[in-house]
């Protein structure tokens, strides 16, 4: 069964070397969804992230997480039975 999940891969460097970013780019089992000079957001399976990851000892990959934000909209407190 597949993993499928999606991480954030930052570079701990000044800036990713491009021969690194386009590693991590040409990759056939991890696509990049979006980038910035020291960030990729990457999709792909869990093993196939720590594979491509392991020559590249400079880049962290954290695992996306989402948060529910709260329904900021006022609720009146009305007695009971009441519409």
């Amino acid at each position: 069964m597949s993993n499928v999940s999606r991480f954030v891969l930052r570079y701990a460097g000044p800036a990713a070397p491009p021969a690194q970013t386009q590693r991590i780019r040409s990759s056939a089992k991890v696509h990049v969804l979006d980038d910035s000079p020291k960030m990729l957001l990457v999709e792909g399976e869990d093993s196939d992230v720590e594979t491509l990851l392991a020559d590249l000892p400079d880049w962290k990959a954290l695992r996306e997480r989402s948060v529910r934000l709260p329904d900021g909209r006022p609720k009146l407190d009305r007695p009971d039975g009441q519409r």
